[in-house]
């Protein structure tokens, strides 16, 4: 570029309305700006800071629709209720829109708990690479003593809800890492619930919640495909009620195990 020229860039999505941008680069900028480090030191920090805003604030654009999305179904369910199939044999579960998305929310806090991570090890004169903030306050409380304002705060922070943060992230990432005292939603036939998966569970601390779920049809899905194809023949399979269906349905014709049928 010639001299006097300038070249603009983005280099973010967010801009200084967040207050997650705005606490974080330009609310913190005068505070490094004054404080007695070197420009060099300095530079890390804004650097760092704008990365971690950067980071928040995807997530928080993401959390926000999954909550969105979470308040309409919760304003659906206050409105019209719980929705019940087959008899009131089935409910209807909600299907939230964008759910999964909840992984990106952890995958972007992590980063931003990393990007921490480099301040932390410019004031302490550490070599960490990752947020485990149980070491990391360890250490500030050797440097600083466990009464700092900045141990008593990483302190805090860790156990109220870091940990839980990145033990989560780290159940996704290592899926083998299943932290104890989780709970497993078992939804497959009982007949598979057997011991030795009993016993696996009961080793790693895992409690056991069985919540029945189904793909098979509803009697009312079925009556409604009947009357949509009118078939001329309607063969009961895989069902424990074979002999109601004439009851149901027209054209119906019962097999017994192994007898043929001419198409």
């Amino acid at each position: 570029m010639a001299k006097g020229q300038f070249k603009v860039q983005k280099i973010s999505d967010i801009g200084a309305s967040n207050p997650i941008m705005a606490g974080l680069t330009i609310g913190l900028h005068d505070i490094v700006a004054m404080a007695q480090i070197s420009k060099k030191e300095k530079d890390i920090i804004n650097s760092t800071n704008l990365n971690i805003a950067q980071s928040l604030g995807k997530a928080e654009r993401i959390g926000q629709k999954i909550c969105t999305n979470i308040e309409l179904i919760l304003a659906d369910l206050n409105k019209s209720g719980v929705q019940t199939q087959s008899f009131e044999r089935c409910v209807n579960v909600p299907s939230t829109e964008g759910l999964d998305d909840i992984r990106e929310v952890l995958k972007y806090c992590k980063h931003a708990l990393q990007e921490v991570v480099k301040i932390i090890n410019l004031f302490g004169n550490t070599e960490y690479s990752n947020p485990n903030y149980k070491k990391i306050y360890n250490k500030l409380k050797e440097i600083y003593g466990a009464n700092h304002p900045v141990c008593l705060q990483v302190k805090e922070d860790h156990d109220e809800w870091l940990k839980k943060l990145l033990d989560l992230r780290d159940c996704d990432e290592h899926p083998s890492m299943i932290p104890e005292g989780a709970t497993v939603i078992y939804s497959m036939w009982g007949g598979y619930l057997n011991d030795r998966f009993r016993d696996f569970c009961a080793n790693k601390g895992l409690t056991i919640e069985q919540v029945h779920t189904s793909g098979h049809a509803t009697v009312e899905d079925l009556e409604a495909f009947s009357k949509a194809i009118s078939p001329k023949t309607l063969i009961p399979i895989h069902t424990f009620e074979g002999k109601q269906y004439p009851e149901m349905f027209e054209n119906v014709r019962i097999l017994k195990d192994g007898e043929p049928f001419e198409v």
